[in-house]
Parts: structure tokens; sequence; C-alpha cells
């Protein structure tokens, strides 16, 4: 990797460069970045040779339709704290191609386009050929995991730990209705936050969503309101801020709750 492009990656006030272990890529070349399909939307994958559905393998290519949004991200290996992951925006009227050209962060290369920028504050973005400035977009930041509680913090409590975020019973109290589990609803946030601010970063927007969502017992939203969050309540949503919310809602429902025991109902703001 060049000086240049290590250069590129601005994470807590250092510049810092993930290499993907080669022990995280098997023999046909998969496990390179694997492919959030969940959380893209109007986007083709060809030329991958990895049979698994999200793995991909350099030399695959992602195909953008106008609008699309591509959302990918590198695995955890035994000598990484963090993941990096990155999503980018076809803002232009015509399909865009993407190729997974190296190992090495950023992974990916834009094709057929012109006057593409160094990726400088985790961000590039390229020109079309047909003239449209910023006709794609793309951001990346490294997310550290959530982390599971020691053993011995569990074995004092009720918690129970599952994929690394836990929930409490609340005791049972008299005369209620119906108990809840109160999750650490903090901590839950805390790590959701980086993804939905990746998705800030791709639309640039400052517009505030309310959600609230619900968990069944399987750690699954099964619904899901938004809302404005701004004090003029006559405000109509500007693009920008419609595929923000998008996203975010994105990141709400495929994230990789806990499993309650019964119902749980979250609200916040992103």
């Amino acid at each position: 990797m060049s000086l240049k492009a290590m250069n590129i990656f601005k994470i807590a006030g250092s510049h810092a460069v993930l290499c993907l272990s080669l022990a995280a890529v098997d023999a046909s070349g998969c496990g390179v970045v694997h492919y959030l399909e969940n959380k893209s939307n109007g986007v083709e994958v060809t030329a991958n040779t990895c049979r698994s559905n999200d793995g991909i393998a350099v030399g695959s290519v992602f195909h953008l339709m106008p609008g699309a949004r591509l959302w990918v991200k590198s695995l955890l290996t035994n000598s990484t704290e963090k993941s990096f992951q990155a999503i980018c925006q076809n803002r232009s009227a015509n399909a865009i191609t993407i190729g997974v050209d190296s190992t090495d962060i950023p992974w990916i290369r834009p094709r057929q386009l012109s006057h593409c920028s160094d990726w400088s504050d985790n961000k590039m973005s390229c020109d079309s050929i047909t003239g449209e400035q910023q006709a794609l977009f793309c951001v990346l930041a490294a997310i550290e995991p959530a982390r599971s509680m020691a053993a011995s913090e569990v074995e004092r409590t009720t918690s129970v730990t599952l994929r690394g975020l836990p929930l409490q019973k609340t005791p049972e109290i008299a005369g209620a209705a119906q108990s809840t589990t109160e999750f650490e609803t903090d901590r839950l946030l805390a790590a959701m936050r980086p993804e939905t601010e990746l998705c800030r970063s791709l639309y640039q927007t400052d517009y505030p969503v309310k959600i609230d969502w619900t968990l069944d017992t399987n750690g699954r939203v099964t619904d899901i309101k938004t809302s404005g969050d701004s004090p003029d309540k006559e405000k109509v949503m500007n693009d920008a801020e419609i595929r923000y919310t998008d996203c975010v809602v994105d990141v709400v429902n495929y994230f990789p709750y806990p499993k309650p025991p019964r119902l749980v109902f979250l609200s916040a703001r992103f």
C-alpha cells in the first residue's frame, strides 16, 4: 500500500490503515469483503467466486443502478479489534460499476468514471464521464463491535448475554399489567450509532430523525415508525433527508439484537 493510500483514513484523530489478514481469505479468494445485502439497494453482484451469499472475492463487480446504495464491510480477525464498513451512493442518472480490486482497504475501485478524488477524511467522490459532479460518493469508518459482559459480571446479575449485547430482567411489580425486559439502552444505542453516523456522513445532512420500534422474542424488529425531529413541524424532507432516514431504518432493522424473553419497545433519536 502506498504512502498516499495510507493517509486516507483518519480515525479518532490519527491516521490508521487496516490491511485484511490473509488468514481471513480462503483459497478461493473469498473473505476479502462482505456484502451487506439487507442494507444495500439497487445493487447486482457479478463475477463473484464465493459460494456464500455475502462473501465477496477479488475480481467481483458491483453494479449500482441510479440511486443505488452499496454497503460492504471487512471481517474481524485475530489481529484486529475493529472492522471497517463502507457505503457508496450512486447519485447519477446512469448505472455505475465498482470492482473489488484489492485485499487492502478500501478494496473497491470505481470504473468508467472520471476525476475520482483521493480518499480524504474517509470520503471519496467521482464525477461521471458525462460531467455529473459527485456521481458516486463513498464514505468509510471503523466500527468497533459491541463487546459482551465479562463472565463474572453475568454471574452476579440476572442478565442474559447474546451476540455481545446484554438485557436485564426488571423485578416483577405488584399490580403492573405487564412486566417488561429492560435493555441496557445506552449500550445498545452506542453500538448502533457508528453505523447511523456512517449514514449521516454519506448523505451529509444534520436532519434529526426519531425512530420507535418493537423487538419480538427472536430479536427481530416487528414494528418500526419514523418521524422527523425538527423544531419546524411543517418541514418537508428533501432527498438527502429521505435517503438518510431510509439508511438509518435499515441499520435499526438489521442490527444483531439479543433475544428478549418478551416484547421490547425502543425509541431513539439519530
